[in-house]
């Protein structure tokens, strides 16, 4: 059953969309001809003279542009049109249903036949931009167009102007096209209707693509396919086919993945032990080769090793306690072996491949490789090792970190396992590092006494947020707040006044960690004052990251400050305190760019309050695909219920579940 709806005030958006001809102030002489020069250029100018003519307009916000803007969206090219179809929602919300929108709509939809393949693909675009229904159906008949470029368009447009009846369209195109065009009809189903693949005519297509999997080829891409069909007649073939080249392991552990069956347990354990024996390595040449004794390979960071990865993440998500079974301990013991390996490529991922296993009994030929002659070796051994959560290598860290002859990168993983082991005995080591010569490892060090809740490690970590570089100062002041200790607030809040700018940031993301309501106080105190400058982009992000009420009035009140983007920040702050507060100043922010649109519907369904329901609806039917997923993944998080972008299936549900006037 849908979840209940509280009451919710329905004229919100109305309230709250107000066209700018509505309050647009009267023009001087001056700028009545410059707005009518304006116009003249984007009807005879040159595409690069008419795109600057949108932009003189907007500025001027003249309602008798109205007209001509629309003949721009029909003319085009794209770049005009875009633009004149955001300042045509800016200056009359309701221009695609004036007469000359109609006109307008009508003329793109007859272009949509015609015989020249670029206009048929430049009407599909335009038509996206009317956002009605009505172009449904000749949309879902450009699905099939013969030319593939307009093909691929008319898929991408789908979603924003149809409902599931082009479901069976994009579904014989899944098996009339090529695998181009597959990553579009795949995003197209899930936009339209997320468990597409549950229909009978989705089912129908299981054997075809195992057909193409069994006859080779391009076999990579139908494995893709045969994930995202989620059958588990897939399974065993799929299995049956995993391959040894890292070019295309994924894809198929990602399918694997998708379908989630527990036959594929046992083979994907035994291919990680098959990946290190006869591990495939891209050459700096680009061929692949199998490992040379002699010869130091890069190996494949997008193949082998994220395969592998790859792997492990499914096994987690197939079964959890994969690594309890035999077939894992047998892994293991693999893995354990090639430790001694001669080849430093062989021992660098069997190091790795440990960490992921999770088996402590590892720890000590792990601690063996932080002396490794090779830094990938030693650097596998220190993120396997803080894994483990290795207490025993403690004494080998602190060494690692202090060697002045170890790599910089070496060291600050060294600092990093060490916070992250949190034994006492690395305070002291981190603390020396704290005053290294090298600021990337003060920076760790820092990072790391954050895990230390000592009367000592504050004093240092109070020091540190007046280094001199601003990497080791800010996360000094994250170390505080993770210690949670709010004795240093009055410190922190005289910081606030510090004529260094470096200083007062290192204090403000101490304080908002911390989130105590003196100190939340005091920084709002001190961005107040930063207003007229500009506020700083780092003050409404801790604001956020406090989650304290204190702060929803002033951050709502940066939703109109668009210099370095703070409104921005300030939505997703919001977001994160999700108080209910915010809805009206978010809604009444839902306006400008698709980055605006996208911040603002995101914060809403963060704070997840009914009254943004009928405010997002409209964003469902954006152009933009940013904008569509954005909104309807806040309008799952409002009402429980999931249509993916699908505008139609929203509109209906909601009007059976919003209160009546």
């Amino acid at each position: 059953m849908p979840r209940a709806l509280p009451v919710v005030v329905l004229l919100l958006a109305a309230a709250f969309t107000i066209p700018l001809h509505d309050v647009q102030a009267e023009l001087t002489p001056q700028q009545t001809q410059e707005a009518e020069a304006l116009i003249e250029q984007l009807r005879s100018g040159s595409e690069e003279a008419r795109r600057e003519a949108v932009t003189g307009l907007e500025k001027l916000g003249d309602a008798r542009a109205v007209e001509p803007l629309i003949e721009a969206v029909v003319r085009g090219p794209l770049v005009v049109s875009r633009p004149a179809a955001d300042l045509l929602d800016r200056l009359q919300d309701d221009w695609r249903t004036t007469p000359a929108g109609r006109n307008a709509f009508d003329t793109v939809l007859g272009r949509l036949s015609d015989p020249d393949p670029g206009v048929r693909k430049q009407a599909i675009f335009v038509v996206r931009m009317f956002r009605t229904r009505t172009a449904a159906d000749p949309l879902i008949a450009r699905l099939s167009d013969e030319d593939e470029d307009v093909r691929r368009v008319a898929i991408q447009a789908v979603p924003g102007v149809a409902d599931e009846r082009a479901v069976g369209p994009l579904l014989r195109q899944l098996v009339e096209s090529r695998w181009p065009l597959w990553s579009y009809i795949l995003l197209a189903l899930r936009e339209i209707e997320p468990e597409w693949y549950k229909r009978e005519e989705a089912k129908a297509l299981v054997p075809v693509f195992l057909a193409r999997l069994k006859e080779g080829g391009h076999a990579r891409y139908e494995v893709e396919v045969l994930g995202e069909l989620r059958d588990e007649r897939a399974v065993e073939p799929l299995i049956a086919k995993l391959p040894q080249s890292p070019r295309t392991l994924w894809r198929f552990v990602v399918a694997l993945g998708k379908l989630g069956d527990p036959r594929a347990v046992k083979p994907l354990i035994r291919r990680l032990t098959l990946t290190l024996r006869t591990p495939v390595l891209i050459s700096d040449g680009g061929d692949e080769r199998r490992f040379d004794s002699g010869k130091r390979a890069r190996l494949h960071e997008e193949g082998e090793l994220w395969g592998r990865n790859q792997i492990v993440g499914v096994l987690d998500r197939i079964d959890p306690d994969w690594r309890k079974t035999d077939a894992a301990a047998g892994a293991v013991a693999s893995l354990t072996q090639q430790l001694s390996a001669k080849d430093a490529g062989l021992r660098e991922t069997a190091t790795w491949m440990l960490g992921e296993l999770g088996t402590p009994a590892a720890s000590k030929a792990l601690i063996g490789r932080l002396k490794d002659d090779d830094l990938g070796v030693r650097e596998s051994a220190c993120l396997s090792l803080a894994k483990l959560r290795a207490a025993e290598a403690v004494p080998a860290l602190a060494l690692r970190l202090k060697a002045r002859d170890e790599e910089g990168c070496m060291r600050v993983l060294a600092a990093r396992t060490l916070g992250e082991l949190s034994d006492p005995r690395a305070v002291e080591p981190l603390f020396t590092a704290l005053l290294d010569h090298d600021p990337s490892v003060r920076q760790a060090a820092a990072q790391a006494l954050g895990r230390f809740k000592e009367k000592r490690v504050l004093t240092m970590l109070l020091e540190a947020t007046k280094d001199r570089y601003d990497g080791v100062r800010v996360a000094a002041g994250r170390a505080i707040g993770n210690i949670g200790d709010t004795s240093v607030v009055p410190a922190l809040v005289r910081q606030l006044e510090s004529p260094e700018r470096g200083h007062r940031h290192a204090a403000g993301v101490a304080l908002g960690a911390l989130a105590d309501p003196r100190g939340i106080e005091a920084l709002i105190r001190r961005l107040e004052r930063d207003r007229e400058t500009g506020i700083p982009q780092w003050g409404p992000e801790v604001l956020g990251e406090s989650r304290s009420p204190q702060a929803v009035d002033f951050l709502c009140s940066l939703l109109d400050d668009h210099r370095l983007q703070v409104n921005l920040i300030a939505a997703g702050a919001l977001g994160r305190i999700r108080d209910p507060r915010a809805v009206t100043p978010l809604i009444g922010a839902l306006r400008g760019s698709s980055v605006d649109l996208r911040a603002m519907a995101t914060a809403l369904g963060e704070i997840g309050d009914a009254r943004a329901v009928e405010p997002l609806l409209p964003l469902l039917l954006d152009e933009h695909e940013t904008v569509r997923w954005p909104a309807a993944t806040a309008l799952r998080k409002i009402t429980g219920q999931d249509f993916g972008t699908n505008a139609d299936v929203w509109r209906r549900w909601w009007q059976t579940q919003k209160p009546k006037p």
